[in-house]
């Protein structure tokens, strides 16, 4: 969970946004730090959350995913601005939208319920039975298990108009 949203501030910072506050403590958006403010560059984020944020703190997803699309679009030098750098590289080298390479938000399925650390393990067992010699799969074979974990894991929050769930 995000308690009290001291991980999405810390999110906020390394983009270089702050929250707008309403008088009773809530946030209604955010507003983009002038990179002369901030005094250094604004740093490129990739955030893999649970289900249980993604399903209990929907806004919280949309507006940092609104605050990374808001710092991809600014007009600044990319070595003050990774996440447009990084946007701009993404666009030249695969083609594609804008809004897909903005894409950083990460999270498992909705609907499924799994524990990203048995996976993690058996992925770690097989990379070490490839570099020990004990397993050589065929191409097909590490692309299959790549398309796998994909669809379990690879699950990207997207937001267009309402909130999407795309495969990436």
């Amino acid at each position: 969970m995000w308690a009290d949203g001291e991980r999405m501030g810390q999110i906020m910072y390394l983009l270089g946004v702050k929250p707008k506050w309403l008088s009773n403590g809530r946030v209604k958006g955010f507003e983009i730090i002038p990179i002369s403010e901030l005094g250094r560059s604004r740093i490129d984020v990739t955030i893999r959350v649970s289900g249980i944020t993604r399903d209990n703190f929907p806004m919280c997803i949309e507006l940092i995913d609104e605050a990374i699309q808001k710092v991809a679009a600014l007009d600044e030098p990319e070595e003050m601005n990774f996440i447009r750098k990084h946007t701009l590289e993404q666009l030249s080298q695969n083609g594609g939208d804008f809004r897909s390479a903005t894409l950083r938000i990460f999270c498992s399925m909705p609907g499924t319920a799994h524990n990203p650390y048995a996976l993690e393990e058996i992925a770690r067992r097989l990379i070490e039975a490839m570099e020990r010699g004990l397993w050589n799969p065929a191409e097909d074979v590490k692309e299959a298990l790549k398309l796998i974990y994909l669809e379990i894991e690879g699950w990207i929050e997207e937001k267009i108009g309402e909130t999407n769930y795309r495969y990436c």
